[in-house]
């Protein structure tokens, strides 16, 4: 589930947060895809437990380029036990 996403303009770069409701486990990770027109962009990082969800933190996507226009952000988790994936988030970008 994503939690936050935005645009941070001083490093160029889409910002998500997320987390993997009703799952607490070790040893998962999470991607991050951003989709734009024909421009697809990604970056993974690990996944931690907390008390009752696993977290995938804030995962930074830098940006070359043109940044502008509506980014369709999706954030995947894979484990052996429990992959999953959040519904697609739209980011506007100016």
């Amino acid at each position: 589930m994503v939690t936050y996403s935005g645009w941070d303009p001083d490093r160029r770069a889409l910002e998500v947060s997320a987390y993997v409701p009703g799952v607490v486990e070790s040893g998962g990770s999470c991607a991050l895809s951003a989709l734009r027109g024909s421009s697809r962009l990604s970056a993974s990082a690990a996944a931690v437990p907390d008390a009752s969800t696993t977290v995938c933190g804030q995962l930074l996507l830098p940006v070359t380029g043109r940044a502008s226009g509506t980014w369709a952000l999706t954030v995947t988790y894979s484990s052996p036990g429990s992959p999953a994936v959040s519904t697609s988030t739209n980011l506007e970008v100016t």
